[in-house]
């Protein structure tokens, strides 16, 4: 939004107002779907960090998700079964403003793709659940390649998450389909370390902005998949695993996101029949519904800051008489809610100048 500047000067009993104004701080975005209740046909929408302002971004038949920005906001990768010529959910890249879509794989696996993540502008990571590996390739569909080696030892990996040089996941035994647990490796996948080791079912992994903690969902359900299922937090050595969210019974909150300066979650909660998309504090208190529609399911993918820093600019002009500038006058800046931020005089030539 825009920051409007008064300055207002006074010479001769006579003010002046000067109005201008510089490029404030937009708010972040949110990466979500919405599906009517009853369709499994999820479509992609894009909202302010609060919750408003929602606007279809992707319109499309069929399903799509699994959304992510590139780490300079340029493009979107997604998982979609629309428009796919193999007629199952293959990964797409498309133009932050939604354009120029672009179909990546054309695999046809029955079970889909899981959480796609940009390693650079050009290549993403993926799971791929039909061979159990995490995959990488170029948004052009070249370079495909397996990363891991979890196939042969029984393994199949569920979602990832990305940052830097390190990479986080889920991991089950296929004799064992009800137990997942997490994992921390490098992108070499030459030091895996598993961080959770339990009986129930620990998936969707999400490294905090300093790599420091990890959000996951565990579901204590006994087919490892149904409610209930809540959101914890971790060190990255898998230490601490504190709950922070309680549903029982039917209730579920996941797809849990960071906020990108930590201090917030973003989630969805289901409340036994419909989803909504909250916002809590990192240690799970004051958790706000900031969609509220009981019409549609909805489902967080991504979150990000799409705040420039404010770029320094000068507010400068001349105040002058009969084409004379005027020395002495003073000039007081206000900002948008009328407080003073700054007062000066004008030199001899009748110029001022904020900066």
């Amino acid at each position: 939004m825009k920051s409007i500047f008064k300055a207002v000067l006074m010479t001769l009993g006579v003010m002046i107002i000067i109005v201008s104004s510089t490029l404030g701080q937009s708010p972040s975005k949110i990466l979500f779907t919405r599906a009517p209740l009853g369709s499994a046909d999820n479509t992609i929408y894009v909202m302010d960090g609060d919750g408003s302002n929602a606007q279809i971004g992707y319109e499309h038949p069929g399903d799509a998700q699994l959304m992510h920005w590139s780490d300079d906001l340029s493009k979107i990768i997604f998982s979609s079964d629309a428009y796919s010529t193999t007629g199952r959910h293959e990964l797409f890249v498309m133009e932050s403003d939604f354009t120029n879509v672009t179909q990546v794989t054309s695999f046809g696996d029955y079970w889909g793709q899981s959480s796609p993540r940009f390693v650079d502008e050009n290549t993403i990571l993926w799971g791929r659940p039909q061979i159990d590996e995490v995959c990488s390739i170029n948004i052009d569909g070249t370079g495909y390649q397996a990363l891991s080696n979890f196939h042969p030892y029984g393994k199949s990996v569920g979602q990832i998450d990305i940052r830097n040089d390190l990479i986080v996941y889920s991991k089950q035994s296929k004799s064992v389909a009800t137990t997942f647990d997490i994992y921390s490796n490098n992108l070499s996948f030459t030091n895996e370390q598993q961080l959770t080791n339990n009986s129930v079912a620990d998936s969707g992994p999400e490294i905090s902005p300093d790599s420091s903690k990890i959000l996951f969902v565990r579901s204590t359900a006994s087919n490892g998949y149904s409610s209930p299922k809540n959101i914890f937090i971790m060190n990255a050595d898998g230490s601490c695993q504190t709950q922070l969210t309680f549903a029982s019974g039917s209730q579920t909150y996941g797809h849990s996101l960071w906020s990108e300066d930590g201090s917030q979650i973003l989630c969805y909660y289901r409340d036994g029949s419909q989803n909504d998309v909250v916002v809590m504090n990192a240690d799970g208190s004051g958790s706000v519904n900031i969609t509220n529609t009981p019409d549609f399911n909805e489902a967080p993918y991504d979150w990000r800051n799409f705040c420039q820093p404010e770029t320094e600019g000068i507010i400068a002009g001349t105040v002058s008489n009969n084409g004379l500038g005027v020395l002495g006058v003073t000039v007081t800046l206000f900002n948008e809610a009328s407080e003073v931020v700054g007062s000066i005089y004008t030199d001899e030539s009748g110029y001022y100048e904020f900066i």
